[in-house]
């Protein structure tokens, strides 16, 4: 079992969430934690964002997560629509 290490930014993000979308994420994150294998949960990214992983929740969120396998931890980076993911 991994624990998790959200990132300020991704704190925001979420206190921002509707109730709908809190159940949502917190199921996400329950199933990423438990996985074995995080990383074939989600799509990794390219470019400057080449270490993470995007676990989509439909066309209007994803969760950008990165697993560090010799910590045992996943840093869970953002929470936010497509456009903000990979936005400034």
């Amino acid at each position: 079992m991994w624990r998790s290490k959200p990132s300020p930014r991704f704190e925001r993000s979420y206190e921002n969430l509707s109730d709908e979308m809190v159940d949502r994420v917190d199921e996400a994150i329950r199933i990423i934690l438990s996985s074995q294998r995080p990383e074939r949960l989600g799509t990794q990214k390219r470019g400057g964002l080449k270490a993470y992983f995007a676990y989509e929740l439909g066309r209007k969120c994803r969760i950008l997560y990165r697993p560090q396998y010799d910590q045992g931890i996943i840093d869970f980076f953002r929470v936010c629509s497509h456009k903000e993911v990979y936005g400034p």
